[in-house]
């Protein structure tokens, strides 16, 4: 009928312009569908961490500290191993000396080396690395960071040497030390704890084992 007619002709001139659904473009099912998708992808690519919360200023805070905490650990590590070097030197000295009263004096200051930067360098050079480690966001282990678990695996190696090594032969050298002392020279007790092969080679195995805990922490290889 001409009515009917008309209103199909009125449908396909609004159709007109418009592609046919079958020949509508097939979205790649990889790319974001309209613009909400893309801020979405944006917002993750973006997620704040942890430790900043996302605000930027925070952000700017903890870069900061993380920094400032770095600088703590290498200015412990400097002082740490400052305290080796001049301990080992005096020891050093100290084998070779003749006269008691220069003895006395050199095993005193290697005691002052021992106690003020030595022991409490070995704990703070620690839990600064371990702080240093988390201000970074570097973790203990994983794919490509092994250098920081196996410089802490090295460092507790070293540390066993006290308990099994330098306790009981300086309590041997303590002995012989108070016993040159009352004798008013330097006997020959005294010269061979000086020379206790097992005190010198764990002396050696420390300084050795301390460079390359260095080397780890500035290379960081693996």
């Amino acid at each position: 009928m001409p009515g009917d007619r008309d209103d199909v002709d009125a449908v396909a001139d609004e159709r007109d312009g418009q592609p046919d659904p079958q020949e509508r473009e097939v979205p790649h099912p990889e790319w974001p569908q309209d613009a909400d998708a893309v801020d979405e992808l944006a917002d993750l690519a973006h997620r704040p961490s942890i430790r900043t919360g996302g605000d930027p200023s925070r952000c700017a805070s903890i870069g900061c500290v993380s920094e400032w905490v770095v600088l703590l650990h290498v200015a412990v590590s400097f002082w740490f191993v400052a305290g080796l070097l001049g301990r080992n030197v005096t020891m050093a000295r100290e084998r070779s000396a003749n006269d008691l009263s220069t003895l006395v004096e050199l095993v005193d200051l290697s005691g002052r080396f021992e106690r003020l930067m030595v022991i409490p360098g070995s704990f703070a050079v620690v839990v600064a690395g371990l702080l240093a480690a988390w201000a970074e966001g570097q973790p203990l282990a994983g794919t490509d960071d092994w250098w920081l678990l196996t410089s802490l695996i090295l460092f507790v190696a070293i540390g066993v040497l006290v308990p099994t090594v330098f306790l009981p032969h300086g309590k041997v050298f303590e002995v012989a030390l108070e016993d040159a002392k009352q004798r008013g020279e330097v006997t020959p007790e005294l010269r061979t704890a000086l020379r206790d092969p097992a005190v010198r080679n764990a002396r050696a195995i420390e300084l050795v084992v301390v460079a390359v805990i260095l080397t780890l922490m500035v290379t960081k290889p693996f």
